[in-house]
């Protein structure tokens, strides 16, 4: 099947993001790592629309909603075997054409090693974290924060309890509490911080904060005493905290600076 062969040749690349985007009559597939876009083939018209009920179907979503921006993570196995972890977004044009993107969660990717950065600067940035108060990790989109974040916080919480909250969890950690936004399920984001709220943990890690309602969420969850860490892709907080940059080099290295 034409997703299998994609799916392979973007892992074994390395690849961050797969898009299926419109073009004439037929599908441009493009691949993208951070900043960087290279076509990578065309697909006819027919083969995208089944292709998108395929992959909607693994990820239990809704195929006849082809009109509605739908996005969910899931588990998806090769034909080699292989099981990796997808997220998967779709939004539909004016003219009624559907276009899908596709996260790859690799493997091998969840955890950012932090012996890749500075030693001084990763200390520093582990007493920063362990200090109770707002962390805040900025970056571009698919730079890595929320990889970052979670190999910062299982290393500066080793014997401690960290809760998370998520629109979609990308990231399985068994020794987190991950909670998942679901408002149909009246799980929203500020009503699951008000149930950490009762149980006291060493941090909360608020997957991001790049909307307004998310913003006034996490200095919600800090004026009432936890300890947060965010990711956004810009610092527009009004309370004292700290700021975590992290980019990506030319050669493909990321780092990380605090700068506040």
């Amino acid at each position: 099947m034409i997703v299998n062969n994609i799916l392979k040749e973007a892992i074994d690349n390395n690849i961050q993001d797969i898009t299926f985007f419109p073009h004439g009559e037929d599908y441009e597939v493009a691949f993208r790592t951070a900043d960087v876009k290279q076509v990578h083939d065309f697909i006819s018209s027919e083969d995208a629309d089944a292709l998108f009920s395929h992959i909607k179907s693994i990820a239990d979503m809704d195929v006849t909603k082809n009109r509605c921006s739908q996005v969910r993570t899931c588990d998806y196995q090769l034909d080699d075997g292989r099981v990796i972890t997808i997220r998967i977004s779709t939004i539909v044009n004016l003219q009624g054409l559907e276009t899908m993107s596709i996260r790859l969660i690799h493997v091998n990717e969840r955890r950012i090693s932090l012996s890749e950065f500075d030693s001084s600067c990763v200390e520093e940035v582990l007493e920063k974290v362990r200090i109770p108060g707002l962390h805040v990790i900025t970056g571009p989109a698919g730079v890595g924060k929320t990889t970052l974040a979670y190999s910062l916080l299982a290393e500066a919480f080793k014997e401690g309890e960290v809760i998370t909250i998520e629109r979609h969890v990308e990231i399985k950690e068994m020794s987190f509490y991950q909670l998942q936004v679901n408002k149909a399920n009246g799980m929203e984001l500020e009503k699951l911080v008000t149930f950490v709220l009762r149980f006291n943990p060493d941090v909360l890690f608020i997957g991001e904060a790049n909307t307004q309602e998310e913003v006034e969420t996490v200095i919600k969850a800090v004026s009432a005493g936890l300890s947060v860490v965010t990711t956004a892709y810009q610092d527009d907080f009004s309370i004292p905290h700290d700021v975590l940059e992290m980019k990506q080099g030319k050669d493909g290295k990321r780092n990380v600076a605090l700068i506040k």
